[in-house]
């Protein structure tokens, strides 16, 4: 019986001594496990740190080629403002030419027509002015007419009392001049008559 326990016993303390190294075995295998997980955590962190700075590298030259293309879109933006704001302004400039040449245009056109209807008053006027000038003239004309038939009647009664008057002075100078002839006819009677006394007388 005693040797049984004793036997039981030492089996008991043998399988202790086995459970330790068991155990210890175990707890070796586990620090081993945990050293390599605990390593490839670390291989995975540093991996993962590697890729995480060169994530970042990559991210930070992102950005400064973001940076560079964004200063160089302002910049084009910058350009094309300035480009918009020239043309807006040419085109400012453009729209307010045109309205002067309309505006311009709207003022000749305007003066021509004052021109026309002034030019067109001026030649009514004109027209006016010849038609009395014209009706003046024929007037004046006609009275003319009629002076010119009344000087030619007056004219006619001169020359025809003229030629009475002429008629009655030539018969009056020839009456004259008869007159003269008896005259001188009965002086010259008388001389000799006169001669024929004094004869007689001597």
């Amino acid at each position: 019986m005693e040797k049984n326990s004793t036997k039981n016993q030492n089996n008991n303390n043998n399988n202790e001594a086995e459970n330790e190294e068991n155990f210890e075995e175990q707890e070796q295998m586990l620090d081993d496990d945990y050293l390599i997980q605990l390593h490839r955590y670390l291989q995975e962190k540093k991996l993962e740190r590697k890729q995480a700075e060169q994530e970042a590298n990559k991210l930070d030259g992102r950005v400064k080629m973001l940076k560079g293309e964004e200063e160089k879109n302002l910049r084009k933006i910058e350009v094309t403002r300035r480009k918009t704001d020239k043309k807006m302004a040419q085109q400012a400039k453009n729209e307010e030419d045109f309205r002067r040449k309309i505006e311009f245009k709207n003022r000749k056109d305007k003066e021509l027509e004052m021109k026309r209807e002034q030019n067109k008053k001026l030649k009514e006027d004109n027209k006016l002015a010849l038609m009395l000038k014209q009706e003046e003239k024929k007037r004046m004309i006609e009275e003319e007419v009629r002076n010119l038939k009344e000087q030619k009647k007056n004219n006619e009664e001169m020359r025809k009392y003229m030629e009475i008057e002429d008629l009655s002075n030539k018969k009056t100078q020839a009456d004259y001049v008869k007159s003269q002839h008896l005259i001188a006819e009965e002086k010259r009677r008388a001389i000799e008559l006169e001669k024929k006394n004094k004869i007689r007388e001597e």
